[in-house]
């Protein structure tokens, strides 16, 4: 599975949808767990699946929390997993966020923070975000995949596959 074409997938869910929620207690950042980042835990939420732009990068993102620590954003994300395990489009997702914030002219912290829900329990997964010049990138690769200017990469995971336009020449 390539990189760019995660990369590419990352981008459509962040401009598109959101995930649905599968367990009730996935969508409350509850900061007063036990398992919860020191960090975390000081902080106050400063957005809440709330939808942030930058026109001049045509990026659009809709974290699932943003934190503010000492003035410093953090992004979160709260997903739903049999595992903890945190994907490749999730530190897209969080770095899209940043670069927003950041051009935005806000102090967005280099770290972000993937809450993962399992049968199993609760983690926070910490973890670094790509900067500016690699999401910019990602993102005029996407762009040419949408106007067919380049061929996107083989992807192995059928799930991803699913909802691919390029899927019948793939």
């Amino acid at each position: 599975m390539t990189f760019a074409f995660l990369a590419g997938i990352a981008l459509l869910v962040i401009c598109a949808l959101y995930l649905i929620r599968t367990f009730s207690s996935s969508s409350d950042f509850s900061l007063a767990a036990d398992n919860v980042p020191e960090v975390i835990r000081q902080s106050s939420i400063h957005l809440k699946e709330g939808e942030i732009r930058n026109k001049e990068l045509q990026l659009v993102c809709k974290p699932d929390v943003v934190f503010k620590h000492e003035g410093v954003k953090i992004i979160g994300e709260n997903k739903t997993r049999k595992f903890f395990r945190v994907y490749e489009s999730d530190i897209i997702q969080m770095s899209v966020g940043r670069v927003i914030l950041e051009e935005n002219g806000s102090a967005v912290s280099e770290m972000g923070f993937v809450r993962i829900v399992t049968p199993e329990g609760t983690r926070w997964l910490e973890r670094k975000l790509l900067d500016r010049q690699q999401v910019v990138a990602l993102h005029e690769r996407y762009k040419q995949i949408q106007a067919r200017l380049i061929e996107p990469g083989k992807c192995d995971n059928k799930n991803i596959c699913k909802g691919c336009e390029f899927f019948t020449v793939c």
